[in-house]
């Protein structure tokens, strides 16, 4: 219940190699269900946050994954900001025409 500092609502830690520190599980199978869920009301804060900390190899600060079809790994409804290199390996760029960007 602390107001300022660095405090948890919930704490997790794994040291296994394949462990995770925290894990949630939503077993309905319709509606809207989330696994874990984040948020903020800071006007600074993130409702997400992940950081990898290796300093070699391949490690991701956030990942995500569809067994779907027709779901998606990642799916954001708002803006976005990429701030760094973006790499995509298949696919095409859904984008407004430079020339005519009122017709899309």
């Amino acid at each position: 219940n602390n107001t300022s500092g660095t405090t948890y609502g919930v704490y997790g830690r794994s040291i296994s190699t394949s462990g995770r520190g925290v894990y949630g599980y939503a077993s309905a199978t319709s509606g809207y269900a989330y696994g874990v869920y984040g948020r903020s009301d800071s006007t600074t804060g993130r409702g997400v946050s992940g950081h990898a900390s290796a300093l070699t190899g391949t490690a991701y600060g956030v990942y995500g994954s569809t067994s779907s079809p027709s779901g998606f790994a990642g799916y954001f409804d708002g803006d976005v900001v990429v701030n760094g290199t973006l790499i995509k390996t298949s696919g095409t760029f859904k984008i407004d025409h430079p020339l005519e960007p009122d017709r899309k």
